[in-house]
């Protein structure tokens, strides 16, 4: 069994998530539109610039 298969939330359903899907979408756009760098959306999606970085590289909400 694949360990992706065995989680039952991730993404917006997560129960520790704080974007919704639309959010994460919209901060990789802004991202790429070059509106800021990874502090200045943090700020702005009131979310950890570290969490902006992940989210930016894929690293996070991969599926998402």
């Amino acid at each position: 069994m694949n360990r992706l298969s065995r989680r039952a939330n991730w993404g917006p359903s997560h129960h520790k998530a704080r974007l919704s899907t639309a959010q994460v979408d919209a901060l990789r756009d802004a991202y790429e539109r070059g509106e800021g760098g990874y502090r200045c959306l943090g700020h702005r999606f009131d979310i950890p610039w570290t969490s902006v970085r992940s989210i930016c590289q894929y690293r996070n909400r991969c599926r998402g």
